[in-house]
């Protein structure tokens, strides 16, 4: 008995005598939400690539022979002014994306409130016709996802307030009735806002994609014309292969 006991006492203390954590075992670390970035890294990487080729171009030391392979000055300034563009356009649609989840949060408010408003026109149905004219209660959706989406909330919204504007039950007056089809203009204007952005949002990012495109030709167009004037076996050219970004002890290829 005395060993029974002595068992089931080291069992309790075990089952809740042990207060210390499992320092073994690792929490799963939170999953970060993702926004999107002006630039991706590789685009970040060619656009300060073709920025730092521009600067070298346009030294007393390299723009002479640039220039007679086709990289005038005018060239640089060009493709200058368009690293600069690509960068502020991608800014642009960042800020269109942000636009976007703004309204993201002014469309659910907007949504919630036309919900709600609908539910007391529904409501006010009930006590009309529940006990008298039960089948009058399927004009209001009673029991239907109105707001299941965009398009049925708004349909939803109209025919509710059509049957209450004619019907009048109680508590719905015109005040009420102008009020709720207020709210639901907002929830469609605010949608389409929504749309707006997102489509902006895009579009400046293909933009800005094809400008990247743009700038990265030019720059290997640069890289190229330093390859022929500084050639990788001549010893002279190791301060300019340097400069413009060009491999050591071989050709450069694109």
């Amino acid at each position: 008995m005395a060993d029974t006991a002595a068992v089931s006492k080291q069992s309790a203390a075990g089952a809740g005598g042990n207060t210390n954590p499992n320092l073994s075992v690792v929490p799963e670390p939170k999953s970060r939400q993702r926004f999107p970035s002006a630039l991706n890294q590789r685009q970040v990487h060619e656009v300060e690539l073709a920025r730092s080729l521009c600067i070298a171009a346009k030294k007393a030391a390299y723009a002479p022979a640039l220039a007679q392979l086709e990289i005038s000055p005018q060239f640089i300034t060009d493709l200058e002014s368009d690293i600069k563009e690509a960068v502020e356009q991608s800014f642009r649609a960042v800020q269109c994306t942000t636009a976007k989840e703004a309204l993201t949060v002014g469309e659910q408010t907007a949504k919630e409130t036309l919900v709600r408003s609908l539910r007391d026109v529904q409501q006010a149905a009930k006590v009309k016709f529940q006990h008298t004219e039960p089948a009058r209660l399927q004009d209001y959706l009673i029991g239907e996802r109105i707001a299941a989406n965009q398009a049925t909330l708004d349909q939803s919204a109209q025919g509710i307030m059509s049957r209450a504007n004619a019907d009048r039950p109680p508590g719905v007056d015109t005040t009420v009735i102008v009020r709720v089809e207020t709210e639901r203009e907002a929830y469609v204007q605010s949608n389409a806002q929504q749309v707006s952005e997102q489509g902006n949002a895009k579009a400046q990012r293909n933009f800005r994609d094809v400008q990247v495109n743009s700038i990265k030709t030019r720059r290997q167009k640069i890289q190229l014309a330093a390859e022929k004037a500084w050639p990788w076996h001549k010893d002279m050219s190791a301060q300019a292969r340097t400069e413009f970004r060009l491999p050591k002890g071989r050709p450069y290829h694109l």
